[in-house]
């Protein structure tokens, strides 16, 4: 089986620098699995490792529909590759992962995130049918009523981690084609692929959680060593600093702790 770990960076040189980070400590513990960045920065080249491949493409369209081209990309991949994690910037690998690619991939497979109730229920209250702006999490105006009762009982995922496999192509590119179709109807906001995710995957129960045993999402909370090292007993082998889209100052010091604490 070939395998493969990928990450999309576009924007300023403070992603390329949060990359770096995630990558580096992916490198720390891969064996044989492919690493690939896809980007739009000029100076990103010189900044990995020759064991990365590093493509240059254009992230066209408005900011969730950048965000969404790591869905276009995994269908692409998924043309070489017969398993596709992604990976966002903002997550480090603290421990071997190659195992991660041996979990039951019928369906996508996610790692819950289990955000703040008001963010779940944000999807009954953003928007109507003249506001076409969107909160961060969810997107009410983009779900039918039927839809939204559906989701209601839903557990709520991350877009941040997941892995997918060649029988997956076509969901991913219905998830980029929606953001598409979302940004042209006029939504704006900076998570439409989440939206999409939600429509194409939850609703249609082709979403799994199998890599929630792996993932923790609260990086945020790694404040002092003993958080850490409490963390690496817990078996996560995956941090992701997830809250926000910008790489804030104190997200990226984070990271580098963290990095420090796990001897990089």
């Amino acid at each position: 089986m070939k395998n493969c770990i990928f990450w999309s960076v576009y924007g300023d040189n403070r992603y390329l620098e949060i990359a770096k980070l995630s990558v580096d400590s992916f490198l720390k513990f891969n064996s044989n699995i492919d690493l690939l960045v896809y980007t739009d920065n000029d100076h990103i080249f010189s900044a990995f490792s020759n064991k990365v491949r590093v493509e240059k493409i254009d992230f066209v369209g408005g900011q969730s529909q950048k965000m969404a081209k790591r869905f276009d990309i995994a269908s692409s991949l998924l043309e070489e590759y017969d398993n596709v994690l992604h990976v966002d910037t903002d997550v480090l690998a603290i421990a071997p992962f190659s195992h991660i690619f041996e979990i039951d991939k019928s369906k996508i497979n996610f790692a819950s995130e289990s955000p703040p109730k008001e963010y779940h229920d944000d999807i009954f209250e953003v928007g109507n049918g003249q506001d076409k702006s969107v909160g961060q999490y969810w997107a009410g105006p983009l779900l039918s009523e039927v839809e939204k009762k559906k989701f209601k009982d839903t557990p709520s995922i991350c877009a941040g981690v997941w892995l997918s496999n060649k029988t997956h192509k076509v969901w991913l590119e219905e998830i980029y084609n929606d953001v598409i179709n979302f940004e042209k109807a006029g939504f704006v906001g900076p998570c439409l692929d989440q939206h999409a995710v939600v429509r194409n995957l939850l609703l249609n129960q082709r979403w799994d959680l199998g890599l929630q045993r792996y993932v923790t999402h609260y990086g945020q909370r790694l404040n002092t060593i003993n958080d850490f090292f409490n963390l690496k007993k817990s078996k996560n082998i995956i941090v992701h600093f997830a809250g926000g889209v910008q790489p804030s100052i104190k997200k990226i010091e984070m990271m580098k702790k963290t990095l420090e604490w796990n001897g990089m």
